[in-house]
């Protein structure tokens, strides 16, 4: 799974990066360098001289190579877990000592949950199908749904498995939370993109749910961070690990961030980290230039980097509408209205950034996507539908947004908000209708695995992230069609202009499928499902509809 779950983690995404160049990838870096040249390792090169002969006395080339600088000249492949433990095992230098009992405490815990993690990729259907739990929700006679009790079904022992999983992971993860290392924040930041149990929900106390549980990491990601930063002061600017060191933080405070964020995209939290640098314009969007989009070799080549270059500057997006949505959740006095105004003015600023910067270049993605490879496919795909699902996501705080402010400010706002809209369920019908076409040619293989297949739309580690943006297209392509009073009834009849050869109503079913299809997975059983049976509550027949339409009728 390390493929998926690293996608948003690598340098290129890393607005915290700094000089020091690391890979999650093999393919991409050159950490062997230094080996092949003939160069000794660092530990060789503090070794006193008095201890070396002549002939094993580092040369001026030698030396160099050990700077800071000359490490920043290469890219280093680096794992998650080898960062932490390397931030560890100095622990005792910059005052957080770990013991062997709370080492050995921190190793079970990774384990346990690495393993939940990966069991949620266990196949969750039935041999009926992907409509089998669909068919059998909507025949239920609104009895509450318990889609896992079915005699014989594969889904039943998987689920079991992950529960039982998920659970060991979350008790080791509370009798380890009084002993903060690097190596327990990596595990909370990797369960925290683990789907939650439905049973789990109702059994955890406050303070133990998986976002308490974050809260307490991120926290006390900044005590040591801190104490990392202040020990680095001791060390001198040329140091070779004040340099790694301070790297090795920036790395695990980039996932701290990325959980931090999602979480509060997902969730009404507010984000407990700063916000991120801005980053340099001049690094951004590598073979970006309109010309070389009409040589596919060259743009294909470019994708995956351009969308990990693309990934860091979404989530200040991200952070741009969770501000905004939790200042209106404390706004309730005309005194606020200055703070909402800045927010609003905040979060499409850094809307526009993004979408000058970024924007025509996905456009390109979604027209070329067809002649794109495989993994380029991957990379684009996801980061359209997350793009435009921001879109949506700031249209509704907008609308919210235009409520408390003058008449005089309430238009520019709703207007902004209804061109965004239109904008993005355009673009989130397209990705969705090439993403089922892809699928049609077969499952997609893993990234760093050999064997390993899934559906292309689990192909990321965030399933509820993905679910979401599914979802939001579907409500924000029914309400552009679909008037306010007419919502209070979606029924077909009530509705003149929902006919069965309503264009729009064909072109929702690409994200009907998308939808079903995460159902294939425990983790989008998990949470696919409770979303779908939440929209036939409230769009029942303009969705049944949608889907009993022929696949021909549909085309982007």
């Amino acid at each position: 799974m390390s493929g998926i779950a690293i996608r948003y983690l690598d340098y290129n995404c890393n607005l915290f990066a700094g000089p020091y160049k690391y890979s999650f990838e093999a393919d991409q870096s050159n950490s062997s360098a230094l080996s092949k040249s003939g160069v000794q390792p660092v530990a060789n090169a503090f070794t006193a001289r008095w201890r070396k002969n002549s002939s094993e006395l580092p040369s001026d080339i030698q030396l160099q190579s050990m700077t800071p600088e000359s490490l920043a000249g290469q890219i280093s492949k680096v794992t998650m877990v080898g960062v932490a433990r390397f931030l560890d095992n100095f622990g005792p230098l910059y005052g957080n000592a770990i013991d062997q009992k709370a080492r050995n405490q921190n190793e079970r815990t990774l384990t346990a949950v690495l393993q939940a993690f990966s069991l949620q990729y266990l196949p969750s259907k039935q041999a009926e199908g992907p409509l089998a739990h669909f068919y059998e929700t909507l025949n239920s006679n609104n009895r509450p749904p318990d889609p896992y009790s079915n005699p014989g079904d594969r889904s039943t022992n998987s689920l079991h498995v992950f529960t039982s999983a998920w659970f060991n992971a979350h008790s080791h993860l509370i009798s380890s939370k009084e002993t903060p290392s690097f190596l327990r924040l990596y595990s909370v930041f990797l369960f925290l993109m683990t789907s939650v149990p439905v049973n789990a929900i109702s059994a955890l106390s406050l303070e133990n749910t998986p976002l308490a549980l974050l809260d307490d990491a991120l926290r006390q990601m900044d005590q040591l961070q801190g104490m990392v930063e202040d020990y680095c002061e001791h060390l001198g600017r040329q140091s070779i690990y004040r340099f790694l060191l301070q790297s090795s933080v920036g790395i695990i405070r980039w996932f701290a961030y990325l959980r931090d964020t999602i979480d509060s995209v997902l969730n009404e939290r507010r984000c407990i980290l700063e916000d991120a640098p801005l980053r340099s314009i001049g690094s951004l969007l590598s073979g970006h230039m309109a010309p070389q989009w009409q040589q596919p070799a060259i743009f294909d080549r470019d994708v995956p980097r351009n969308c990990q270059d693309a990934a860091g500057d979404l989530f200040r997006v991200f952070r741009g509408v969770t501000h905004l949505r939790q200042t209106l959740i404390a706004a309730g006095a005309p005194f606020d209205m200055h703070v909402t105004r800045n927010a609003a003015t905040f979060a499409l600023g850094t809307f526009d950034e993004f979408a000058m910067t970024y924007g025509p270049w996905l456009d390109q993605c979604v027209i070329s996507f067809y002649l794109l490879s495989e993994k380029s496919k991957l990379a684009s795909a996801f980061m359209v539908l997350f793009w435009h699902m921001s879109k949506l996501l700031l249209v509704e705080q907008l609308h919210h947004a235009a409520r408390v402010m003058p008449a005089t400010e309430q238009q520019h706002l709703l207007e902004k908000a209804q061109s965004h809209q239109r904008n993005a369920v355009t673009s989130l019908l397209a990705i969705a209708r090439r993403i089922v076409d892809v699928s049609a040619l077969g499952e997609f293989r893993l990234i760093n695995s050999v064997s390993a297949k899934m559906h292309f739309i689990s192909h990321h580690a965030n399933t509820a992230l993905v679910v979401l943006a599914l979802s939001k297209a579907i409500e924000h392509t029914i309400d552009l069609h679909v008037t306010c009073f007419e919502q209070d009834d979606l029924s077909l009849a009530l509705l003149p202009g929902a006919s069965a050869n309503s264009d729009w109503i064909a072109s929702m079913k690409p994200l009907l499928t998308c939808l079903l299809t995460l159902d294939s997975t425990v983790s989008g059983a998990i949470t696919a499902r409770p979303a779908l049976q939440t929209l036939m509550k409230q769009y029942g027949d303009i969705l049944m509809e949608a889907w009993s339409q022929e696949d021909g009728d549909n085309g982007s």
